[in-house]
């Protein structure tokens, strides 16, 4: 019999956050390493439980694209700069779900008895590769490359790589199919996910580690526009890939 409740409670004591950005270009992170990037994050949920990363029993390291980071053997590489060296640790990945996946594997194995405490952290670099053999420079991707690379998650015999293009299959095909189910025009539709990206940005707008900390409607302001749905309709600066 399946079971979704834990039979011990489990609590998250400490959080942290690197900036979100692109790390040859975002003021804050330019020049610093993804290493470095994670040791920010780990050492900031360590300092808010109020714990050392000697004093966690156990360790899950989540990164999906390893193209990208060329981090392999991960909680290995990345167990000094965190400073949880010799503790017990492993790599998983679940793609856009990876940390929520390992915050989950972390509280079930905390319920069973196996450890009273797990640091869980997830890192991954879209917008960058290393460059050549450097342990640190770093140069750009395309998206096209990113979502090819992201394609290899997907269920390899019995799929086409589709780089870019899977936002329509993952993102369009499926809101046609929730309108069609729940009778919603697709002018509604529109409008919520007009709604919903500018309520997004609004929040980005309020955290300093954001990647976009603009408002939608700033940035139609700065592009000339007096109401914020207007440039959300414009071709030239809305991609509409889904």
């Amino acid at each position: 019999m399946s079971r979704r409740k834990l039979k011990e409670q489990v609590f998250i004591t400490g959080v942290g956050c690197s900036r979100f950005g692109d790390l040859l270009s975002t003021p804050e992170l330019k020049g610093t390493s993804i290493q470095e990037l994670t040791a920010r994050a780990v050492k900031e949920a360590l300092d808010d439980a109020g714990i050392s990363g000697q004093d966690v029993d156990a360790v899950f390291a989540g990164n999906a694209m390893v193209h990208s980071s060329q981090v392999p053997g991960t909680y290995s590489q990345l167990s000094k700069w965190t400073g949880t060296q010799f503790k017990t640790g492993v790599h998983f990945e679940a793609q856009c779900s990876t940390t929520n996946v390992g915050a989950a594997m972390a509280a079930m194995a905390i319920a069973s008895g196996a450890y009273d405490t797990v640091l869980v952290y997830g890192f991954e670099t879209t917008r960058t590769k290393v460059k050549d053999f450097s342990p640190y420079e770093r140069e750009p991707i395309s998206h096209q490359q990113t979502w090819l690379w992201t394609d290899m998650a997907v269920n390899q015999a019995y799929s086409v790589p589709q780089g870019y293009d899977i936002f329509s299959v993952y993102n369009g095909l499926v809101a046609l199919g929730y309108c069609r189910k729940y009778g919603l025009s697709i002018e509604d539709f529109e409008r919520g996910m007009f709604e919903l990206c500018r309520t997004r940005r609004l929040h980005g707008s309020m955290n300093p580690k954001a990647n976009i900390q603009e408002t939608l409607e700033d940035r139609a302001t700065r592009k000339g526009f007096s109401d914020p749905y207007d440039l959300w309709l414009s071709d030239e600066h809305n991609p509409r890939v889904a």
